[in-house]
């Protein structure tokens, strides 16, 4: 029988979550999670896995910050006979049908003998379809080049520049992107 997760039902004391009810998001078989750092979408990946493997760690560790009740997370998914609860610390039921290929599926499942580094990371997440995307993407580099040869003092990264210089928007129908850093004409 073909998993299908439904909904998440319950997502309390989480990451983000403090307590959502996503019983009006649906899910299907083929789901695209989306949105800017700091969302959710590595600890709906972190729930998923812990869904599948039985392991509480993904969940324990993601805690919400200030909570004073645990985690507890409901998921309607086909396949069993009824939803799967996360509380106390464990599952009511495991889904080890379910697979979850992210950065933990590739740490632990590739190895190419190279070593990447978190500055390589950044780079390897960077990804842009599309004419407009690529194009927009060329444009936020310009800027990003500008403000590194502007600051020579900087410490090559976007945001801990000595001098700020403002925030600059590079913008399209349908995308938008924003420069950390940008140096005055």
């Amino acid at each position: 029988m073909l998993l299908v997760i439904n909904h998440f039902l319950l997502l309390r004391n989480v990451g983000q979550f403090d307590n959502v009810n996503g019983r009006s998001n649906p899910l299907h078989q083929v789901t695209l999670v989306f949105g800017e750092n700091g969302g959710g979408k590595t600890t709906l990946s972190a729930i998923l896995r812990s869904l599948s493997t039985g392991d509480s760690v993904p969940i324990e560790e993601r805690r919400r910050l200030g909570a004073t009740n645990s985690p507890h997370v409901i998921i309607d998914a086909s396949g069993g006979t009824q939803s799967a609860i996360y509380e106390q610390g464990a599952w009511s039921r495991t889904t080890p049908d379910l697979y979850v290929f992210d950065d933990t599926f590739v740490d632990a499942n590739v190895y190419s003998g190279l070593v990447v580094d978190p500055a390589h990371r950044q780079g390897l997440h960077e990804l842009v379809l599309g004419r407009q995307g690529v194009q927009l993407g060329r444009d936020l580099q310009t800027l990003v080049d500008r403000v590194e040869t502007a600051s020579p003092g900087g410490c090559l990264q976007r945001v801990c520049y000595p001098t700020f210089f403002g925030i600059a928007e590079v913008s399209a129908p349908g995308a938008r992107f924003v420069a950390d850093a940008v140096p005055s004409p």
